[in-house]
């Protein structure tokens, strides 16, 4: 019997240094295919569908560029798995996803109700010989922020990095979850309630004179949404690639 149930999304935010492989990451977890060289400058979503635990998904990725003009609340609200990944050959870039942990742990626990997940990914352990950040370390950090670890290779095998999402993604799925991020441009609009309901309030306690002249005025204006991903253009990094 085919199964006309709806796709679910899940939003998967990559995070982390420049040069630690991020793209190569999910453009390797997207299309199977290792490219080395990209344009840093660029930030891109990707789209797949995935089938995890019976049900089938579709797993929207967000290749995050770090800048000071960026605000950093466009993937931490839109996110329901933070993948932060640093080279396992380079001890800077392990401390930038400490420094990124730490930022995702304040945000957990002062602005957003909802429950995420965390993965944090060595990446590049091909490379063993050049090795700065031991497996062990990487598992310490992961544990002090109640992360998930893992360690791959997008260049040789990614197996390890898609096992480990694969696990979140069914944790996720088996799971209650919180109102989706996709209804709300940022987190704020979740905590905050919005003013016409307090205005509701006030206006039962008012004279009925008062009361005819608010029924006249404007409701207040919706909240902004945030557009969905199908609607944005997507994937032009690798189109980029592939025509040149």
């Amino acid at each position: 019997m085919r199964n006309n149930a709806p796709l679910r999304e899940l939003h998967v935010a990559l995070v982390g240094m420049s040069g630690s492989g991020k793209s190569a990451v999910a453009v390797k977890y997207i299309t199977k295919r290792f490219i080395g060289e990209y344009d840093s400058t660029l930030e891109d979503n990707y789209c797949r569908q995935e089938t995890v635990g019976g049900q089938c998904l579709m797993v929207w990725m967000m290749d995050t560029v770090e800048s000071a003009t960026k605000d950093e609340m466009r993937w931490i609200a839109w996110a329901d798995v933070y993948v932060v990944i640093y080279d396992v050959t380079s001890q800077l870039s392990f401390q930038y996803a400490e420094g990124i942990l730490e930022r995702i742990s304040r945000h957990e626990h002062v602005l957003c109700p909802r429950e995420h997940r965390t993965l944090l990914v060595g990446n590049k352990s091909d490379l063993e010989r050049y090795r700065q950040v031991s497996e062990t370390e990487g598992e310490r950090l992961a544990s002090q922020h109640k992360a998930y670890f893992s360690e791959c290779s997008a260049a040789s095998d990614l197996r390890q990095f898609t096992q480990s999402l694969h696990s979140i993604f069914q944790n996720i799925i088996s799971g209650a979850r919180s109102p989706s991020p996709r209804q709300c441009s940022s987190d704020s609009e979740i905590i905050t309630p919005r003013k016409g309901a307090f205005s509701s309030l006030r206006s039962s306690s008012r004279s009925s004179q008062v009361r005819a002249k608010t029924s006249t005025s404007k409701t207040p204006a919706p909240l902004h949404k945030t557009p969905s991903l199908s609607k944005l253009k997507t994937g032009s990094k690798l189109l980029k690639l592939f025509h040149t």
